[in-house]
Order: structure tokens, then C-alpha cells, then sequence
């Protein structure tokens, strides 16, 4: 029985359930003593995800072909893709031990002893989930942009949805800080009209429809300040927000996958929604001109559609990259779960100017 310890690994959220879960001992792999360490056969549970992925070469190729290939082993894959390794040799070491090696050729799993790889990546394959994701998303977005507002013909799947979004879901910390910017004159506002607009003046943003009042935050002063889109020598107060409580929040700043290990059996699905997730924060971004329009109210819907999704499910707000900014903007649907505790006077002394030629 070997066992290997938390230093063994690079991935944090392995090296926690090492801590958490394992016994002290000393670890085979790294000769670590007094450490707490865990029975790599245990361990197989969290590597058989992330391991089936990958698919031995001689499964899709051709002999011809295998001959001539110049391919990677699990355990480099798993070093140089996940980070999971310092050094891919000690990865060997702990698969091959993890795996049972001594076991007879005809029992031991097939990349351990072959090149692996992702099929669909070597054969061209076309990810039809993904792509009907898209068409979906799309479609749905068209019709109720153009042709039926309220009762579309056209339907995206919301159980579906539900469970995209829950895998970016994360918690904001009650007192977290976070800022809001209002165009002023000489004098700054006071931290009491530093909210959202009262009902009557609501118009429709990015994530609030017209007459319903979000919280638009974003993460530092500048970004804030961005947000107004001001002139040059502009003043703008800036509220210093206090998350009230701790927050649900899906984070659609940048989806990323992270530890593969925290996601279990869900890790290929995850994977193939990455993409689609990246692709509404990129439409919760994108801005658009600053007179009202209906182009402009045509835009907002598949964004204003989203966000009353994500507040049906329970969550607090939404956040997403500032396109205008360099950090990111949190919409909060409850007003009362942030409050401004101080206001600042800026003025704007330069704006950096970005152009591209349209043709």
C-alpha cells in the first residue's frame, strides 16, 4: 500500500483533501515523514474523471500511424495541461502505483502503457453538444429580440441553464467593498443618493429591465468611474459600498475550470459549457451607445432575459468583466444587500483611447 502526501501534488484543492482526510504517516513518493498522507488507491477516485478524458491512441489510430506519432502519457498530460505534478516523473511514480503497473498486461489500464490523447481533438470531431448549445442560445435570443417578446416559439432549456450557471456560482463575503460612480457637479453626493435610481427613472440596462431597479457595482474606483463614461475634466462622485450579508453571485467574469478534481463525475460537462459560459459574460460586457434607442432596448434583452433567469433561481446578482474598465461590475437585484458608507470627488484628467478602423 503506498501513500503519498500533499506535497506531492501542485492542485490546491487535492492538497486540501490530503490535509483534511489522510492520516499522518510518511509519504513513499517524496520520503516527507510526519505529514498526513493518504492511500493513493483512495485517490483513484478523484484521478478517474479527469484520466477519462483522455482516450490510448491505439483505441483511434491507426498502426501506420502510432508508429509515427509523437504523443504525451497520461502522466505528462496531467502535469503539463492540469498543473497537478511539479514533475511529471513523480506523476509516473504515483499513476503507475495508483493503477496497480505489476498487474499482468492484460489487466492493466491502457494508458499506462500507450500514448493518450483527446479523440475529438485528433480526429476533428465537431462537439455537437456545444454547438446546438450555441445555435440554441442563439435562436432563443432572436426571437424574442425580433419577433415574439413574451411568448416565444422558439425555447431554450432552463433545467439546462440551471445547471450551467450553478458551475459558476460563488459566494460574495458579507463587508466585501465595492464602488459605484454618479456624473456630479462641483459637490460630491452623499452616501444616501448614491443608489439606484428610484423606480420611475429606471430605465433599461444591461440587466434591468425599464422600471426595475438594480444595483450596478463595480470592483474598485476607476472601473466605476469608467462605467459613466465621462469626459474629460468630468467630475464623479464614487461610493464606497459594504456588502450587507454574504451574496449568491454567478460569476461570469471568466469561467475558468480550475481544479479539475472539485467537479467529480461533472468535469466533462463542465468543460463543454465553458465556452457557452464565456459567451454570456462577454454579452452581460459588451456596451453599447449611450442614448437610450431601441436598438439599444433590442440589445438589452437577451442580457435582461439572463439575469431575471438567474435571480428566479435564487442567486443575489451577477458578475461580469467591465469592458470599459480594467476590473469587473456586479449587479446586485436587491438594493439593500449593499450600502454606501462613504462617498469620494474625483475629476477626470485623461481618458485612454482605444480605435479600431470600421470598414
Amino acid at each position: 500500500m503506498s501513500q503519498c502526501c500533499s506535497d506531492c501534488f501542485l492542485d490546491e484543492y487535492l492538497r486540501k483533501v490530503i490535509q483534511a482526510d489522510g492520516m499522518p504517516g510518511e509519504c513513499d513518493f517524496c520520503d516527507a515523514k510526519d505529514t498526513q498522507v493518504m492511500d493513493v488507491k483512495k485517490l483513484a477516485a478523484y484521478f478517474d474523471p479527469v484520466i477519462s478524458l483522455y482516450t490510448a491512441q491505439v483505441e483511434y489510430m491507426w498502426l501506420e500511424q502510432l508508429k509515427e506519432c509523437e504523443g504525451r502519457f497520461i502522466w505528462e498530460i496531467l502535469t503539463e495541461d492540469w498543473g497537478i505534478f511539479d514533475e511529471w516523473e513523480r506523476g509516473k511514480e504515483i499513476i503507475e502505483a495508483m493503477y496497480d503497473r505489476s498487474s499482468p498486461s492484460d489487466d492493466r489500464p491502457l494508458f499506462l502503457d500507450n500514448y493518450v490523447g483527446r479523440e475529438d481533438e485528433y480526429c476533428g470531431k465537431e462537439d455537437e453538444f456545444s454547438a446546438k448549445l450555441e445555435r440554441d442560445w442563439i435562436g432563443f435570443c432572436d426571437e424574442i429580440s425580433h419577433r415574439h417578446r413574451f411568448f416565444p416559439q422558439t425555447t431554450f432549456d432552463l433545467d439546462l441553464l440551471s445547471e450551467i450557471l450553478s458551475f459558476s456560482k460563488c459566494t460574495m463575503p458579507a463587508h466585501k467593498t465595492l464602488f459605484r460612480a454618479r456624473l456630479c457637479g462641483e459637490k460630491k453626493f452623499p452616501p444616501e443618493l448614491m443608489g439606484p435610481p428610484p423606480l420611475d427613472k429606471a430605465v433599461d440596462g444591461r440587466a434591468n429591465p425599464g422600471g426595475i431597479a438594480y444595483l450596478y457595482l463595480a470592483s474598485d474606483a476607476n472601473t466605476a468611474i469608467s462605467e459613466v463614461r465621462p469626459q474629460l475634466e468630468n467630475r464623479v462622485t464614487v461610493g464606497k459600498f459594504h456588502i450587507q450579508r454574504e451574496a449568491r453571485i454567478v460569476n461570469l467574469q471568466d469561467p475558468r475550470v480550475g481544479s479539475p478534481f472539485k467537479w467529480g463525475d461533472s468535469l466533462e460537462f463542465v468543460l463543454k459549457v465553458q465556452d457557452f459560459l464565456r459567451r454570456l459574460g462577454l454579452a452581460l460586457s459588451e456596451p453599447v451607445g449611450r442614448t437610450e434607442s431601441v436598438l439599444n432596448y433590442l440589445h438589452y434583452l437577451p442580457t435582461q432575459y439572463l439575469c431575471e433567469f438567474i435571480r428566479h433561481e435564487g442567486y443575489d446578482g451577477v458578475s461580469y468583466r467591465s469592458r470599459l474598465g480594467k476590473g469587473y461590475n456586479t449587479v446586485l437585484f436587491d438594493p439593500v444587500t449593499a450600502r454606501c458608507k462613504s462617498t469620494k470627488l474625483y475629476r477626470v484628467k485623461s481618458l485612454d483611447i482605444k480605435a479600431d478602423e470600421v470598414k
